[in-house]
């Protein structure tokens, strides 16, 4: 492997290894010649700022975690602050990783890097970002047990990453109950540990389990996993409608809307949706499936539940600020929605979804305006097979060029009149 990542992160195991056969004066000019210099450069001056580098790609491809590791020892323990300024912005304010959710083991290395520069006497408990961290990560989990890699590529199973993956472990939990006194703090290892259990159940077994684990009162529900939730700063949101009696029935949709989640890593796919019922993800962003060429197709816009122009990706919509705007939204038990808008996709074309979760499923309405005329394509993978009503569709030798190219059997038929599809 190579780049600027792997040096600073090698430069600091091997400072640490030489740090007691070093004189205080040679520790000074190598850790502030050295390691802090390509620690500032790589994670928050010009290398990082500048898309030219290869270091400009996330600060979580940083060696913030090996540093972390490193503070664990009692040596470097002055300029506590200088960490703390320099890996601070990791995670949002709102508690979400800012590449993705699940990033590279998610939040839970950034707790245990905060923890430890706690435990050197540097005082963590204003930082937002820190505390919102035990509330949203977990707060995207389905209830059958799936979390997306959402932003970053979804992995290629009903379940994504799985529950439990990137949270706080149970030990982190219980030391932020200490620093923050909430009483939530307590709760939540039990709900994602329920998670966990319904994630790692049989398809054909998962209604009975969901149902016992979400039984009437045996986890707060209404408290941690709210009819809507929304962090704010990412722009990522999460309808829950739980009227159905069985837990097996419930419908969940993440709405992704705002922040992109990384120059390299980040997949151009903004006003996204991925839906989960029958306790799985029905439509996975497919991410990082499979390298080599396919990788061009995993990546694109077209492997997201998006809309597309004129067969162009989403690419040229990423930057520092959010691509769409949150409108507004609205949440009681029967019913969710929410709305979001964005100038920023495509230049010259409007682009709203609102997407409404009812007792009866589902309802998706995405709005394209422009002055000129465009050619805009849909897109939705489900697992399932799709059948469409009233239309018959007859087999072509390929659905387009670019990353098209990569779709197998296609079907294609004009219609001048409203299209409705089933899948099984």
């Amino acid at each position: 492997k190579f780049g600027p990542r792997y040096y600073h992160a090698m430069g600091i195991y091997v400072l640490d290894l030489l740090w007691d056969a070093l004189t205080p004066a040679e520790r000074t000019m190598l850790e502030h010649n050295i390691v802090r210099w390509g620690m500032y450069e790589g994670m928050a001056g010009p290398l990082f700022e500048e898309p030219a580098y290869f270091a400009a790609v996330n600060k979580e491809d940083m060696p913030y975690l090996p540093m972390g590791r490193v503070l664990g020892d009692l040596a470097p323990k002055q300029g506590l602050q200088f960490f703390y300024d320099i890996f601070r912005g990791v995670v949002l304010e709102d508690g979400i990783h800012q590449c993705s959710l699940g990033s590279y083991g998610g939040v839970n290395g950034y707790v245990s890097f905060m923890q430890k520069l706690h435990g050197h006497g540097l005082d963590v408990s204003g930082n937002k970002a820190l505390r919102n961290t035990f509330l949203a990560h977990p707060s995207f989990i389905f209830s059958g047990g799936g979390l997306p890699n959402i932003d970053d590529g979804g992995g290629v199973n009903l379940n994504g990453l799985g529950a439990g993956f990137g949270s706080p472990s149970t030990a982190q939990y219980e030391w932020a109950r200490k620093l923050y006194n909430d009483p939530r703090l307590e709760q939540w290892p039990k709900l994602i540990d329920a998670a966990k259990r319904v994630n790692s159940t049989q398809q054909e077994k998962k209604a009975a389990v969901m149902a016992t684990e979400y039984a009437d009162g045996k986890q707060p529900l209404n408290a941690l996993w709210p009819p809507v939730y929304i962090a704010p700063v990412k722009g990522l949101a999460i309808l829950r409608n739980r009227t159905a009696p069985e837990p097996i029935d419930w419908t969940e949709v993440i709405f992704d809307y705002g922040l992109h989640g990384g120059r390299s890593h980040g997949h151009a796919a903004k006003l996204a949706t991925i839906p989960s019922f029958h306790g799985q993800i029905v439509s996975m962003e497919y991410g990082y499936g499979k390298l080599g060429e396919l990788m061009s197709l995993y990546t694109s816009s077209y492997a997201h539940n998006v809309v597309i122009a004129d067969g162009r990706g989403q690419a040229g919509g990423s930057g520092p600020v959010p691509i769409g705007q949150l409108r507004g939204q609205h949440s009681e038990p029967g019913l969710q929605w929410i709305d979001a808008e964005s100038d920023r996709i495509y230049k010259g074309i409007h682009m709203r979804r609102t997407v409404f979760n009812t007792d009866f499923g589902l309802v998706d309405i995405y709005l394209c305006r422009s002055d000129a005329e465009h050619q805009y394509d849909w897109m939705f993978h489900s697992f399932g097979e799709a059948k469409p009503e009233a239309l018959t569709l007859k087999p072509i030798a390929k659905l387009g060029d670019g990353v098209l190219r990569f779709a197998r059997n296609p079907r294609s038929a004009p219609s001048a009149s409203t299209v409705a599809i089933r899948w099984d």
